[in-house]
């Protein structure tokens, strides 16, 4: 799932920090799990339009997602794997 950070946040698993503003790829149970911490909300779910997105990024998506993509594939075929 795709989620904008509200509050900023150290990751407690990847040590990584996360500054509001960012989007981040995350598991619904991480979601769920970043956001009942006593520090409140820390992340928003949102939607992502993949076709106003360039092959790049959506192979960067993948990658946090653990899916490969090939540069030699088309955006159409990058999106059918992601979704």
């Amino acid at each position: 799932m795709t989620v904008k950070v509200i509050k900023q946040f150290r990751d407690k698993y990847t040590k990584t920090l996360h500054k509001a503003g960012d989007i981040i790829e995350i598991s619904n149970e991480r979601y769920e799990e970043i956001n009942s911490t006593s520090h409140g909300v820390l992340v928003k779910a949102v939607e992502v339009n993949h076709n106003a997105l360039t092959k790049k990024e959506l192979v960067e998506i993948a990658k946090e997602k653990g899916i490969e993509l090939d540069m030699r594939m088309t955006k159409k075929e990058m999106i059918a794997r992601l979704v």
